[in-house]
């Protein structure tokens, strides 16, 4: 369970076996000797919200700014803000994140790999918001908020190395509140979701009882 995972090997296998009518699952030996079954997807998160056009992003980057810190920037605005999905509401204005900021700001070719993610959710349909559990950048919503909980939780993409045991415990506590821990790859300048996902206890392996 220490290995490191080959995240794009990975994909394209989980892809490879999809593709042939099959699941694609991994057995896991962890270091208490237990054997523990994932399975692994190429996810495709999609949300029902409009994508912020070019016209709503420049109105954007026009508004009143303030540094406050840690990157974040405080915007006031007028009468009504023209993306729910981008920042969040506070005292009569919006504050919306360093990430946020340079999706807004920077020529697309100067974007870092997490703000080509947070654009890539975006264009989805999806609401991007902080995530911090489980090793996750990001919780995504694919409705307004409040209409139902956040079905993703998205993992930094900078993360240079992941072993399966981080990734599975981070997978478990995810499955535990009923989201799927996905991992942004990006392959031939375009973005897949690599998913290691906690089957439902009727579909696991069951370790043999020892006697």
């Amino acid at each position: 369970s220490s290995d490191i995972i080959d995240r794009k090997k990975l994909l394209l296998w989980a892809e490879n076996v999809n593709t042939n009518g099959r699941r694609a699952e991994v057995l896991i030996v962890d270091n208490e000797q237990a054997v523990v079954t994932y399975n692994i997807t190429s996810e495709n998160p999609k949300g029902d919200l409009l994508p912020p056009s070019k016209k709503v992003i420049d109105k954007i980057g026009n508004y009143e700014r303030k540094i406050i810190d840690n990157g974040r920037i405080f915007l006031k605005y007028g009468n009504e803000w023209p993306c729910e999905q981008i920042g969040i509401d506070y005292d009569e204005g919006r504050i919306i994140d360093e990430i946020s900021n340079h999706f807004i700001t920077l020529d697309e070719s100067k974007w870092s790999l997490e703000v080509k993610v947070y654009a890539n959710l975006l264009e989805r349909g999806l609401h991007p918001r902080p995530g911090f559990k489980y090793g996750t950048l990001w919780r995504c919503y694919d409705q307004k908020i409040g209409t139902d909980h956040a079905p993703w939780l998205i993992v930094n993409p900078s993360t240079s190395t992941v072993d399966w045991e981080s990734a599975c415990l981070a997978s478990r506590l995810a499955s535990g509140v009923n989201k799927i821990w996905l991992q942004p790859l990006e392959i031939n300048s375009k973005w897949y979701y690599l998913g290691i996902v906690r089957p439902p206890a009727n579909s696991r392996w069951t370790n043999p009882v020892k006697k």
